[in-house]
């Protein structure tokens, strides 16, 4: 339907995870698990939302 806004299901909360990628300046697969709550959880997500946006892109290309 023309106008439709793609929208995604995940969604980056506000964890101590994100705030350490910014204060270390690493990336979530460089953060040591034992000095950083929530890693795993926010690595499950962000795998979700990266999944999310590459078929958006995907279903976008099908699209045109």
């Amino acid at each position: 339907m023309a106008g439709d806004v793609p929208t995604f299901r995940s969604h980056l909360y506000e964890r101590s995870a994100y705030k350490a990628l910014f204060y270390h300046q690493l990336d979530l697969a460089e953060l040591d698990p034992s000095e950083v709550n929530g890693l795993p959880a926010a690595r499950d997500n962000a795998l979700r939302l990266a999944e999310e946006l590459v078929d958006l892109v995907a279903n976008v290309r099908a699209v045109a």
